[in-house]
């Protein structure tokens, strides 16, 4: 059974970006994670990840040719960025526009039953994320001090 600090620690891993190791957006050490692999019972590494995650495999695939071990680097897309401009699809952002599709249609469904009910759902969805400055609400834009303090706060 795992700890409470373990459960605390992961509670919300799910919605944290990123990975919880640390060695995320470089500063990396590349000798040393070689180092890492260099054994002669690990011939595969599997590395997911978006662009710079990619970028990192082939400097690792780079230094594994250097040294002349023999162990197969397999970079995995995964990323919401859509910034690998060789695939053509990456399940990070897949998934990313499915879950906003299905906000979407749960709005519009909403609407089709009270047309004003989506604004509320809109302004407490908001709120609750903690993470959004402002709401847009089409309605409501036709207020003037609305439009400027976005102005502002936008910086445009």
């Amino acid at each position: 059974m795992p700890s409470k600090l373990l459960i605390r620690i992961l509670h919300h891993i799910t919605s944290q970006g990123g990975t919880i190791t640390g060695t995320s957006r470089g500063g990396y050490d590349n000798k040393k994670i070689v180092n890492s692999v260099e054994d002669p019972r690990i011939n595969q590494v599997y590395i997911i990840g978006g662009d710079g995650t990619q970028k990192g495999a082939y400097a690792m695939y780079e230094e594994l040719r250097r040294r002349g071990l023999k162990v197969v680097v397999i970079g995995i897309a995964k990323t919401i960025d859509y910034d690998i401009p060789i695939i053509d699809k990456s399940f990070g952002f897949d998934t990313a526009v499915e879950e906003a599709q299905r906000a979407i249609n749960a709005t519009d469904a909403e609407e089709e039953s009270n047309e004003n009910w989506f604004i509320f759902i809109a302004m407490y969805a908001a709120v609750a994320s903690l993470d959004v400055d402002y709401c847009l609400i089409p309605e409501w834009l036709g207020h003037l001090s609305i439009v400027k303090g976005m102005v502002v706060f936008l910086n445009i």
